[in-house]
């Protein structure tokens, strides 16, 4: 389309570039406030005012995170946006919401930039994830959830400093408080490497939310959140041959996994054995059914054909269920993981729901 324009137009086709360029950035809210930001900066270094750094940190830091916060995909979900900042001195970072999704934070000019791109990092993931059951979640899972989502968060803007401040000065302090806070990030750290931290820990626990909203705390509630957690960590730490639950039906969650690893059970019977295995999951009541599928590229090296009959029979698999199952897709995410001998790998996770 650009040689089009170009060619077509000449330098007309160029000034239509521009103007779809800036039109789009104008639209887009938070690439806005990333030139404002430029702007801003060099006004600072011009004339030295207060003001303007206070703009241009505050322009930078919610452009950036809000711009990183869209990446990072629980289910079909994606993270609400802050809207402003306000600058307080001597204020301790907070916020207040405007409607739901949009909130203003409060930070203090007196602190650096890191601190207080931390601080507001902090606050987006605090003010939307496990929301309405953060009085049902044991207090080192909470702390292992909100560190992990930050840091996530985090790397997304491509800044050492930051992270390095973040790491060093929350994170590391937060997460060794105590034993138990140690064994929970440590969980939810292997869950987060094998690609299934926002793809299903995360997606489950909006669910159980729904599910309890406006009822009293329970022990049931954080023994099921706890229980949860254990089961997703066993998963995530599933070795080739290994034999683990891959069924999660308690109280308030009913969820199963159909693991699809084995290349010589896919070649040799077909798509109907994982056919079969999703309609006894509906028949059971299980209201979350994911498919995990796990690439054979390395078998490109070693047997091209065996790849090219693997990566078929996925695709008729994925027409299979569709056509001889009642299974609704959710979403499909591909992603990248790191397994447990810290080999990268590429999968896909396919999440179904009971009609």
């Amino acid at each position: 389309m650009i040689q089009w324009l170009i060619i077509t137009f000449g330098p007309w086709g160029l000034l239509i570039l521009i103007v779809i360029h800036f039109s789009r950035v104008l639209l887009d809210e938070d690439k806005a406030a990333l030139w404002r930001s430029k702007f801003y900066k060099i006004a600072f270094k011009l004339t030295g005012k207060r003001e303007a750094e206070k703009k241009f940190i505050s322009n930078d830091v919610k452009g950036n995170l809000n711009i990183a916060r869209r990446t990072m995909h629980f289910g079909q979900s994606i993270l609400p946006c802050a809207v402003d900042v306000e600058w307080v001195e001597g204020s301790k970072a907070s916020a207040y919401e405007i409607k739901e999704g949009e909130f203003v934070v409060r930070l203090d000019p007196s602190e650096s930039q890191e601190k207080n791109t931390v601080s507001l990092a902090t606050i987006l993931v605090q003010k939307t994830t496990l929301t309405g059951i953060r009085h049902s979640v044991n207090r080192p899972i909470q702390i292992a959830i909100d560190m992990n989502l930050v840091r996530n968060l985090l790397k997304g803007l491509q800044n050492k400093s930051i992270l390095d401040w973040f790491l060093t000065s929350a994170y590391q302090p937060a997460v060794n408080a105590d034993a138990d806070c140690k064994k929970r990030n440590a969980q939810i750290l292997d869950i987060d490497e094998r690609g299934l931290f926002s793809r299903l820990l995360l997606v489950e626990l909006d669910e159980f939310s729904k599910k309890v909203y406006g009822m009293i705390p329970k022990a049931v509630m954080a023994n099921e959140i706890s229980a949860l957690i254990d089961f997703i960590h066993a998963l995530a730490n599933k070795r080739a041959g290994q034999i683990i639950p891959l069924e999660f039906a308690k109280t308030y969650l009913r969820i199963h996994v159909i693991w699809v690893a084995q290349v010589n059970k896919i070649l040799c019977s077909g798509t109907q054995p994982y056919v079969d295995a999703m309609n006894i999951c509906l028949q059971n009541k299980m209201e979350s059914i994911y498919a995990l599928v796990y690439d054979k590229d390395w078998l490109g090296e070693s047997n091209p054909a065996d790849l090219k009959k693997f990566n078929a029979k996925i695709i008729d698999l994925k027409k299979a269920i569709s056509t001889q199952t009642v299974a609704i897709k959710d979403f499909e995410l591909d992603y990248n993981f790191v397994d447990q001998a810290g080999r990268r790998g590429r999968a896909t996770c396919i999440r179904y729901k009971a009609p």
